[in-house]
């Protein structure tokens, strides 16, 4: 069975790296496409949505009487939902991006109308994945995600190594490696706690709340990263501000939450989320040696400093970064340790911050600017309180796209940059 998918855009947005202008149309779609009574939705991610509202009705004027579904939990950039009982009626469907607050950030898309006009086959229908960042961009730690499957209760993830040598549609050319089981309808994403250099591939499959399975598994998706010493003129290095994710629901395969994905040079991201400073020592050799950027792009300590960690702490596992850079002849560039606001962090993740955060990540960020090569990025996000705003960060954490791209720039503009002035 060929699942239709519906793609809607917003305005002038085109990909990860967008224009500021990305105001949405009112306009409607002039071909009516057939859907199944459950279709699959989607739209481009919109930058720093958290939520996105979705509104289908019976007429494009979306009057309040004729609109048939309506929701402002929508967490990522798709939705399946329940069309049954209009089956061989035309609809029309709108969505718009939402704050945490649920309050519009942007004008709706524009309109999109479709017929419902035969029954959804469950027993042949896939999950629809939702990013397709091994297509643009590499990352050592994957991210997975998809469109929640209507009905779904439970997901499994599985990872499969590539024998690049059997044909295609052979059995020999996928070996499991692993499976990973995840509780939850909404459930949209899982993170690769391993490093995948070589040949890959993963899928998802939906389960009820009877542990039975909805369908088929979405299809492979393949991967590859080679490494190649010195193939990247730059490395990205540190925790999960470095790894990619913001506004909430966005992860490291939403590439407008990335900051490699802004700067100018060939970039790998080696980065990793949850990293401590001690994780990233520890794993210095095993993840950046086999690639041995050119310029290694390094920001981590607030996952040790906002658990209670001293300065002091944080310093020697930087400057352990430090001294391997320079015995592998890479360049290492630190970026100054921006601040968080204790207090989304708290409502948002229930996670509590020392009380020393801020003194400490002071004495670090003093440190770096006298004693290392660095760009000072923390004084541009940071408030008369000394916390950081909610228009860079949505979560008190993760900056989103605005300040991800500023710090790309930064680093663009700077003596670090090879290709500065190109």
């Amino acid at each position: 069975m060929l699942l239709l998918i519906l793609m809607i855009t917003f305005g002038n947005y085109q990909g990860a790296v967008a224009n500021e202008s990305t105001m949405m149309k009112d306009s409607v779609k002039k071909v009516s496409v057939q859907v199944s009574t459950y279709p699959v939705l989607q739209w481009t991610i919109y930058p720093d949505a958290v939520i996105y509202e979705l509104d289908i009705a019976l007429d494009k004027n979306f009057s309040a009487k004729n609109i048939v579904f309506h929701s402002t939990s929508v967490y990522v950039a798709g939705y399946q939902p329940d069309l049954s009982q209009w089956q061989g009626k035309t609809l029309f469907y709108r969505v718009r991006p939402l704050n945490y607050d649920r309050q519009p950030i942007d004008k709706w898309s524009n309109i999109t109308e479709i017929q419902i006009a035969y029954p959804e086959d469950f027993d042949k229908f896939q999950p629809v994945t939702v990013a397709k960042w091994s297509k643009v961009t590499p990352i050592l730690y994957p991210a997975y995600s998809w469109v929640p499957v209507f009905g779904a209760e439970k997901y499994k993830v599985e990872i499969f190594s590539v024998d690049k040598a059997a044909p295609l549609e052979s059995e020999k050319r996928y070996q499991l490696l692993s499976s990973h089981q995840l509780d939850g309808g909404l459930t949209d994403e899982w993170y690769d706690e391993v490093s995948r250099v070589g040949n890959f591939a993963w899928r998802v499959q939906a389960f009820n709340e009877n542990e039975q399975p909805i369908g088929l598994p979405s299809d492979l998706e393949e991967f590859t990263l080679e490494a190649v010493p010195g193939q990247f003129a730059i490395g990205v290095y540190g925790d999960s501000i470095m790894h990619g994710g913001g506004a909430v629901s966005g992860t490291p395969a939403d590439l407008c939450y990335s900051l490699h994905a802004y700067l100018a040079g060939s970039a790998i991201n080696l980065a990793r989320s949850g990293d401590t400073s001690a994780l990233s020592l520890e794993r210095f050799d095993r993840d950046v040696l086999p690639f041995s950027p050119q310029t290694l792009l390094i920001l981590t300590g607030i996952n040790s400093i906002r658990a209670g960690a001293k300065a002091e702490n944080v310093i020697q596992d930087l400057m352990g970064i430090y001294n391997k850079c320079l015995e592998n002849n890479i360049t290492p560039v630190f970026l100054t340790l921006p601040p968080i606001n204790p207090e989304r962090i708290n409502l948002i993740f229930q996670e509590r911050s020392a009380p020393s955060w801020s003194i400490e990540r002071n004495k670090v960020n003093q440190y770096i600017v006298q004693n290392l090569p660095c760009i000072d990025i923390a004084p541009f996000f940071i408030d008369s309180d000394g916390i950081m705003p909610v228009k860079w960060s949505t979560d008190g954490l993760h900056p989103d796209s605005k300040a991800k791209k500023l710090i790309a720039d930064m680093f663009n503009r700077s003596q670090f940059n090879a290709k500065k002035g190109d």
